[in-house]
């Protein structure tokens, strides 16, 4: 996988997929934790289709990036998908963010609006805040119990309940098979693929915390 040495010295690892000459860039940035990896039926669809090309990447602190000493900032986290962009000469692209991912892309297009073709936001806010960015009561029992889990499959369930509806996980897919075992499924081989992701999990915590330290109002 290719490695960027970003302008602090940070090394940011990238996957790239799709038509290099596609008129269609998508680039994605995920959420706190999570490798690029949480990204793959995106990635392969989007990648399939002609005229596209596609680039997901670690954030700084997850997956198979560089974790340097905390507390890292918004303007850093902004910086790294401008480099990224940067390196494959992508002038204009759309650009979709997830969660925390979803708090960095709208930063990257108040800052760099000339190059925003698309903007798409998934489960994000738009205020920051350290009172604001707490969890829930029922949240922050979920992530105690992910941060001490050690058995895989209490990892798995509970990562599941707090990310998707309980209706949706007794649902069917049209195979006829329930979505909580497909959740399951994908988070197995993503656990196997991305071993680095559960190494940092009980980083969640501290992390989650420090999201005020980005020193910046996301209602701007």
């Amino acid at each position: 996988m290719p490695i960027l040495k970003v302008r602090d010295g940070i090394n940011i690892n990238y996957v790239v997929g799709g038509d290099p000459n596609a008129r269609n860039k998508v680039l994605f940035v995920m959420g706190l934790n999570a490798s690029h990896r949480q990204w793959d039926f995106q990635f392969e669809y989007f990648s399939s289709l002609p005229d596209y090309q596609v680039l997901v990447f670690d954030n700084r602190g997850a997956g198979f990036s560089d974790v340097p000493e905390p507390p890292y900032t918004m303007t850093q986290m902004v910086n790294d998908v401008i480099d990224l962009a940067n390196e494959l000469h992508w002038e204009k692209f759309h650009l979709i963010g997830c969660s925390m991912g979803g708090m960095i892309v709208q930063h990257v297009a108040l800052e760099h609006p000339e190059r925003i073709l698309s903007l798409t936001l998934i489960c994000t806010r738009v205020e920051g805040g350290f009172f604001k960015s707490l969890p829930t009561f029922e949240g922050t029992i979920k992530f105690l119990r992910i941060a001490k889990a050690t058995d895989p499959e209490v990892l798995l369930r509970t990562g599941a309940e707090l990310q998707f509806p309980l209706e949706y996980l007794s649902q069917k897919n049209p195979e006829g098979i329930t979505y909580s075992v497909v959740t399951f499924y994908y988070w197995r081989k993503e656990m196997l693929l991305s071993l680095c992701d559960r190494l940092y999990f009980n980083y969640v915590i501290f992390l989650y915390l420090s999201l005020y330290s980005f020193n910046s109002s996301f209602s701007q």
